[in-house]
């Protein structure tokens, strides 16, 4: 993702884990695009997102529906038209 953004400064990528990845501390350490925040998808808040438009949100959620079905259903006010 970070590849895909290369050429705009404006791009953010935020990924969310409820486990702490040492290596998301060091991607944000070199590149303050990439933020990383340690809580499940499916606690999305606009504010997480610095109340941006999403225009790509990609759904892992520990391969549960549940999860990425009210992951969905939080961030889909929140997506870019």
């Amino acid at each position: 993702w970070m590849h895909a953004i290369a050429d705009d400064s404006e791009a953010r990528v935020y990924s969310y884990d409820i486990l702490p990845y040492p290596s998301a501390v060091n991607l944000e350490d070199a590149d303050p695009r990439f933020i990383f925040l340690q809580k499940s998808q499916a606690d999305f808040d606009p504010a997480d997102v610095e109340h941006r438009p999403v225009d790509i949100a990609f759904f892992d959620a520990g391969h549960l529906l549940e999860y990425s079905m009210k992951a969905f259903e939080l961030i889909r006010a929140s997506l870019a038209p």
